[in-house]
């Protein structure tokens, strides 16, 4: 083993390749010279004219003259390249080549460009916001290409890609971030090798010098060290649009790309249909990601997936570097072979409470280095920690603070200076939240659990209340879509529940994808607080939803297998008031107030699991009259399945009793036993008795009961 001591990025950078290093191979770009293999070829040497025998020439568009222009401003040693002006959205300059047949690409193939960029977007509120170097866009969408080459503002970071021919996934290669920089040439170099099922993204300085490398699987592929089929085919969409360069396109289509123009220079664009013989570092296409590890832990096991890439090139060193230190100091573990390309090396055994950190290396026979995660890209990362069984992991009750009161006293993050509000549930305070900035985040592995439960309160304010807002989640590393556990809220004001299980690997014996337990529409209100309580046992996951006097007003249970489907485990973030999708995506955070939030590390609340159905009235506004009389209408529909409305309404305010009986007079749901103010009402029966059980098929009676007065009306259910 080994010490290295120096700072992350030169650990992580890739090896540059100078421009006279060509080890017998292909110089990377360019001038070229077309030949059989040649789809594309463009020099813009004062003309739009293509090399190739296979796509037809260039045509230029412009809604403004002399927007596309050949200069002498360009790499050495290429003579004139293209100035796409479109410092304006009006000028509308790009170009196209016609579709043929060569220009669909299935198979193996290396799309290549210069690109100078001078001025970008950084939103999509910007016509510059991703522009294309190359694309063959969509027929029915331009973001459904065949292939593309592009720029994004935001990131400053190039992209790669194709779109499969299922239109399910789109497998791309994104470089590190603030890998661009404006007025710079650089050479973009997209590799699609079908005999390795490999694609490679490589950017080149103007000198030639290889300053990012990275490349990434596509099915079938190995993770873990283990070949995955797809059950879809991973063939890239084809279609009939032109090839477009400068712009994402396509005016044949309804809806154009409107934030793609690329302002700046175009040279060299050659496309092939092989893999083209450039010196490429070694491949690394999958790296084993360990989850946390308790303190009995010996060792901890990784596996990946590496192999050189060029013809005649070997591997000749391949390592595993970790830091426990937070990349102060690097220890070095060699990795063996372990089947074929899958090599295997163990992480030592390490204190508890250690972050590890950790990457693989690579270094081929022709002196090109690699590493996984790529240059610019975090490594991966564990925890190893000793867990305290039967524990409140957290507990935050904001008492003017964000101290956690919970056994392991975690630090709790806040996204902008702390307001606290008087109005609260528990204790004395509560923490105010607005949609367009505030959220909390803790960052620890203890709040990753296979059995949990949590328990908060929460008030939702503003004019509305936001559909999908995720005001309590944990998710998988950079997935947020896939949860160790949320709540969110949904369309007409309902709540949702879930959990996504975890991989065949975690769950051998999993029989669905995700535990989830959807409450009734328009369950919340605004300016009201909810008691939020729900849990994950090994029997049983329970949802419960209770009132501003902590009534339970409906609980749901899913008792299906729900030891054989225990949860995801989640690796970033535990959130408080955002998904965390997206940094610009403001308008899915939560719009109130959060109190008494508890985490617990086993089912603490021990919830019952019997439903309870949800009761809602509304007021009719409709009506627009003063109420006179007393009044029960029929139902609507009637027959019904599998819920039906009926109204009501009431004088003067009182106590009203609503209830649903079978045939032979047996109460089989009480829908409403409260107060209520003089008005008209609807309210809805779905079709459910108290426990919250689907009711038979029959005839029912509903009666309406308020002071003095009783009416009595039939309807039908048929399931």
């Amino acid at each position: 083993m080994r010490k290295r001591s120096t700072i992350i990025i030169s650990l992580l950078s890739v090896l540059m390749v100078f421009a006279g290093f060509t080890f017998g191979q292909e110089k990377v770009g360019g001038p070229y010279v077309a030949d059989s293999n040649t789809v594309v070829l463009l020099h813009f040497d004062g003309s739009f004219k293509n090399e190739s025998n296979l796509s037809a020439d260039a045509v230029p568009h412009e809604d403004v003259a002399n927007k596309l222009q050949f200069q002498s401003y360009g790499v050495p040693g290429l003579g004139q390249s293209l100035y796409i002006d479109n410092d304006a959205q009006v000028n509308r300059a790009y170009v196209t080549i016609p579709d043929t047949a060569a220009l669909d690409m299935t198979g193996s193939w290396t799309i290549e460009g210069w690109i100078n960029v001078f001025t970008f977007g950084d939103g999509s509120g910007d016509y510059r916001w991703v522009p294309r170097l190359v694309i063959k866009p969509g027929d029915s969408e331009f973001w459904k290409p065949n292939y593309w080459v592009e720029l994004w503002g935001d990131n400053r970071w190039f992209q790669t890609g194709f779109h499969t021919e299922t239109e399910d996934a789109w497998p791309s290669i994104s470089s590190a971030k603030n890998t661009f920089e404006p007025g710079k040439w650089v050479h973009l170099t997209f590799i699609r090798d079908t005999s390795r099922n490999i694609m490679v993204q490589m950017v080149h300085d103007e000198n030639r010098d290889l300053i990012w490398f990275g490349s990434a699987p596509y099915y079938p592929m190995w993770t873990d060290g283990t070949k995955v089929e797809y059950p879809q085919s991973d063939l890239p969409l084809t279609n009939d649009q032109d090839l477009h360069i400068g712009w994402a396109g396509s005016e044949k289509i309804a809806t154009p790309s409107a934030d793609s123009w690329l302002h700046g220079f175009v040279d060299e664009i050659r496309i092939s249909n092989i893999v083209r013989d450039f010196p490429v570092p070694p491949i690394i296409s999958s790296l084993s990601a360990i989850d946390d590890q308790d303190a009995s832990a010996t060792e901890y096991q990784v596996k990946t997936h590496m192999f050189a890439f060029g013809k005649t090139s070997n591997l000749v060193e391949k390592k595993l570097f970790y830091s426990i230190d937070g990349r102060q100091t690097w220890e070095s573990v060699d990795l063996q072979v372990f089947d074929g390309d899958t090599l295997m090396a163990s992480i030592p055994k390490v204190p508890v409470d250690s972050k590890v950190e950790y990457y693989v290396y690579a270094k081929d026979s022709d002196d090109l280095e690699s590493t996984y995660p790529a240059a610019g890209k975090d490594p991966f990362k564990f925890n190893v920690i000793q867990v305290i069984p039967n524990s409140k992991v957290l507990d935050l009750d904001f008492e003017q603070n964000l101290n956690d009161a919970g056994v392991h006293n975690l630090t709790v993050t806040n996204f902008r200076t702390p307001v606290y509000s008087s109005d609260a549930k528990v204790g004395n305070f509560s923490y105010e939240m607005k949609e367009d900035s505030a959220f909390l985040a803790v960052e620890t592995p203890y709040l990753s659990m296979e059995e949990f439960a949590f328990d908060m309160w929460v008030k939702f304010e503003g004019d509305t209340i936001l559909p999908y807002t995720r005001f309590i989640i944990r998710d998988k590393a950079d997935t947020w879509y896939q949860q160790n556990y949320y709540v969110r809220t949904q369309p007409n004001n309902g709540l949702r529940f879930q959990y996504v299980v975890a991989d065949v690997a975690d769950a051998p014996g999993k029989t669905r994808n995700d535990v989830t337990l959807t409450s009734p529409d328009n369950i919340i209100e605004l300016d009201k607080w909810f008691h939020i309580r729900a849990e994950r046992r090994s029997d049983a996951a329970v949802f419960e939803i209770r009132d501003e006097n902590d009534e339970v007003i409906w609980r749901e249970a899913d008792t299906d297998e729900i030891s054989l489907n225990p949860p995801l485990m989640g690796k970033t973030w535990l959130r408080l008031g955002w998904a965390g999708n997206s940094w610009e995506n403001t308008t899915r955070r939560l719009n109130g107030k959060v109190d008494g939030v508890k985490l617990f590390n086993y089912g603490a609340l021990n919830l019952d699991t019997t439903a309870v159905a949800f009761v809602g009235i509304e007021e009719d506004l409709d009506k627009g009259n003063v109420v006179e009389t007393y009044e029960l209408s029929q139902n609507y529909p009637n027959p019904f399945n599998p819920s039906t409305k009926f109204e009501f309404s009431v004088p003067e305010n009182g106590l009203v009793k609503i209830e649903i009986f079978n045939i032979l007079g047996q109460r089989v749901r009480t829908l409403i036993h409260e107060d209520v103010d003089a008005g008209a009402y609807k309210i809805t029966w779905d079709g459910k008795n108290d426990f919250g059980r689907d009711v038979a098929s029959g005839v029912y009676i509903y009666s309406l009961k308020s002071k003095d007065f009783v009416k009595s009306m039939k309807m039908m259910l048929l399931r």
